[in-house]
């Protein structure tokens, strides 16, 4: 993520993390991409991720579920294993 933060803006939590604050598409370098573990302030800002980088790719993805806690994405097409649950971190919003 350390490519990430360093065009985005973003706040440190300890050594290890960073959350993503914002982002804007007319901002994001063609390498903006997400890993597993990566934090962002809000829900909102994590949608706004998946969907650039799903028209960034070229791939369709559906919400399966997003209550006051987790959020989950899956593949939008038959047969295809591709899936995402995002959960709020303590002390998230």
């Amino acid at each position: 993520m350390d490519n990430l933060c360093s065009l985005l803006p973003s706040s440190s939590i300890g050594d290890d993390f960073q959350i993503l604050t914002d982002i804007h598409v007319s901002s994001l370098s063609s390498t903006f991409d997400l890993k597993e573990k990566d934090m962002f302030a809000s829900k909102e800002l994590l949608s706004k991720s998946f969907y650039y980088i799903a028209i960034k790719n070229n791939f369709e993805f559906k919400t399966v579920r997003s209550n006051s806690k987790p959020i989950e994405f899956k593949c939008s097409q038959d047969n295809c294993p591709w899936y995402v649950r995002a959960s709020r971190y303590k002390g998230g919003e």
